[in-house]
């Protein structure tokens, strides 16, 4: 299995708070040796949460392998749901997204 590590930060406060980009990242890639599972990290530092897929670089990269055929991502690690969107709305399309995809979230 292959995932994709979201990692994002909008903020100096979020920086200072122990949710780095480099904490997010070291999570995640702790959790897939864990579990055996190839990993690639997509970092949006400095983005908000509030923006759309196509706003956010790295969002809009890991979305694309997940749509490729064949697919390069089979599931998603974030530290906090929260880190792939503040939007409600883009929270249903997301979620919609991944469930038509069998693409798994883990979150930690």
């Amino acid at each position: 299995m292959r995932i994709g590590i979201y990692v994002r930060v909008s903020s100096e406060e979020q920086r200072k708070t122990g949710i780095s980009l480099r904490d997010q990242e070291k999570r995640g890639i702790e959790f897939c040796i864990r579990n055996g599972y190839e990993h690639e990290v997509f970092s949006d530092g400095g983005f908000s949460g509030t923006l759309g897929i196509e706003d956010r670089p790295e969002l809009s990269r890991l979305i694309d392998k997940i749509l490729l055929e064949p697919r390069e991502i089979d599931g998603i690690f974030v530290v906090d749901i929260d880190r792939l969107t503040r939007d409600s709305q883009l929270g249903f399309v997301l979620n919609k997204l991944f469930y038509d995809n069998d693409i798994k979230i883990f979150s930690r």
